[in-house]
């Protein structure tokens, strides 16, 4: 399981960001790590507006992007449930 934040903070934003996807992931314990992605274009533009991150599941060979993409349903499960886990925290913090 990868996380990633894009990484457009001002530093007064960059004082209060919240913890990567990372931490749910291992708190359900599944593998994270942060990385860079080129994927700017499913979170760039939101990041104007707000704190943005992708939750990045392994898909088969890595292809993705591609008709011919697999990705195992536990794979999308934990995926899933990560982004549950961001969700309720959010919710919480709230």
């Amino acid at each position: 399981m990868l996380g990633h934040r894009c990484d457009r903070l001002r530093t007064s934003e960059a004082a209060t960001a919240k913890p990567l996807p990372s931490a749910p992931a291992q708190q359900l314990g599944y593998s994270s790590r942060p990385i860079v992605s080129a994927a700017g274009h499913d979170s760039v533009y939101m990041s104007y507006l707000a704190l943005t991150g992708m939750i990045f599941i392994p898909c088969k060979d890595g292809i993705n992007h591609n008709e011919i993409e697999y990705a195992a349903p536990e794979y999308v499960t934990a995926g899933a449930n990560v982004l549950l886990q961001v969700m309720m925290e959010y919710v919480k913090a709230q």
